[in-house]
């Protein structure tokens, strides 16, 4: 049926916000007063090759050298909240052909979601579906795209979200997983987590309350020691790029946890065994630490 090839195409053209991405000249916002200035400039994911711009309070996010989603966003010490959110309709006059997107338009949230229920009417009716049947289903559609329940892509792709900054990286979660960017002109070395101002702090600290832990440790550089539980080597491919990642899971005898490391680690990783007892040093983020360095 068409409706069925309606929702893979749509599937697939959200998937493709997350694919390559490289700077281009932006159309932005005008700028705005009272942010903080530490969060100008061109950030690249790791996960992924998606290049976010920020200027002045003003946000771009591109893919594939096309601009894909503009707004605003406003900062509070170092996070900063996206807002305005207007998506490209070249993207899906491009991904999904009969619609009535405009490739030279850009969409509110309200705007976006009446020309992809008029899409759904249009080819539900095409499909042999009466007017009244097809408004109903395209109706129950619309609403479980935007609460998430027919996919989190769905919901989360033009809603609010919150970036923290940490050095030359800005991360946020999306689909559940931790999502970092570096900013562009800084090295892999850079990026590595300073030396400076580390919190020694033991695992049990760090995963006892993951509320308390958040509000002491997150975003900042933690150094820890434990055993080897585990250790992976895996690709992510869900609404990315595949990416190679190197993961520890490391634990004290009473509780674990995961950490992600840099892909320059990888050498030294290679020469660890299970139940071996090491010290790490990376940030804490979402429960776990990333951008993790061996330190001994």
């Amino acid at each position: 049926m068409k409706h069925t090839n309606f929702l893979v195409i749509f599937t697939i053209a959200v998937m493709l916000l997350f694919s390559s991405c490289e700077e281009s000249k932006p159309t932005l916002f005008p700028v705005q007063s009272g942010v903080n200035s530490a969060f100008n400039g061109t950030w690249n994911c790791e996960q992924a090759p998606v290049t976010v711009v920020l200027n002045n309070g003003s946000y771009l996010m591109l893919e594939e050298n096309n601009e894909r989603i503009k707004g605003t966003y406003s900062t509070s010490g170092s996070t900063m909240t996206t807002a305005n959110l207007q998506i490209s309709g070249a993207w899906f006059a491009e991904e999904i052909p009969g619609s009535e997107f405009s490739a030279s338009q850009w969409y509110t949230e309200q705007q976006f979601w009446s020309l992809m229920e008029k899409y759904i009417i249009d080819e539900l009716v095409a499909d042999g579906m009466s007017q009244t049947e097809a408004q109903a289903e395209a109706s129950s559609l619309i609403k479980s795209m935007k609460e998430g329940t027919d996919g989190e892509e769905f919901k989360e792709l033009l809603e609010p979200r919150t970036y923290t900054l940490s050095s030359n990286s800005i991360s946020t979660t999306m689909y559940g997983e931790t999502i970092a960017f570096t900013k562009q002109g800084t090295t892999q070395a850079q990026n590595t987590p300073s030396t400076q101002n580390v919190l020694d702090v033991d695992i049990d600290s760090l995963t006892a309350n993951p509320v308390r832990s958040k509000q002491n440790y997150g975003g900042k550089t933690v150094r820890t020691r434990g055993e080897i539980l585990s250790i992976y080597e895996f690709t992510i491919n869900d609404f990315f790029e595949n990416k190679d990642h190197i993961q520890i899971f490391l634990w004290n005898g009473n509780n674990s946890i995961v950490v992600d490391f840099n892909e320059s680690e990888r050498s030294k990783i290679v020469n660890l065994d299970e139940g071996q007892t090491i010290s790490v040093m990376g940030v804490f983020d979402d429960g776990r630490i990333i951008r993790a360095v061996l330190i001994d």
